[in-house]
């Protein structure tokens, strides 16, 4: 579905870029900005397209009339704003899934510090027994020599 089908944005990108909805007129800092970045994406698209086809590279391309420019100026804008939007939900969605993995992360390793930390008390109290079963050998031992 392209972008042109969502009227809305059509209309957003037309007023964005200062087109009077009557007569198409643009506002001079704006048609000298609009102006110029649609021919120079038009000239850089039209290269690319005669390369692409293999009729090799042309000096002179056709200039865009103010309606075509207009236009294309309004479709440029409308795919900046779409890819906006998508790099936008993106990164929001890769950072919830960082902040998540983070979390999973985080729960694992106190997991782990919790298991150490048992293993350690276990240890000692290993060694607390083998010390008191040897001095309870050492008495018996004793006992029995008695």
């Amino acid at each position: 579905m392209k972008w042109w089908h969502f009227p809305a944005l059509v209309e957003i990108a037309q007023q964005s870029i200062g087109l009077a909805l009557g007569g198409r007129q643009l506002n001079g800092r704006i048609r000298a900005v609009a102006g110029f970045s649609t021919l120079m994406y038009h000239l850089w698209e039209t290269r690319l397209k005669l390369r692409i086809l293999g009729l090799g590279r042309t000096k002179n391309v056709a200039e865009l009339t103010e309606d075509a420019a207009v236009d294309l100026g309004a479709e440029m804008l409308g795919e900046l704003l779409m890819f906006s939007f998508g790099a936008l939900i993106l990164g929001i969605e890769y950072r919830r899934g960082a902040r998540k993995e983070a979390i999973k992360e985080e729960r694992v390793q106190r997991k782990f510090d919790d298991l150490v930390n048992q293993i350690n008390e276990l240890t000692t109290l290993m060694e607390i027994q083998d010390a008191r079963m040897r001095g309870l050998t050492r008495s018996v031992a004793l006992k029995k020599s008695d």
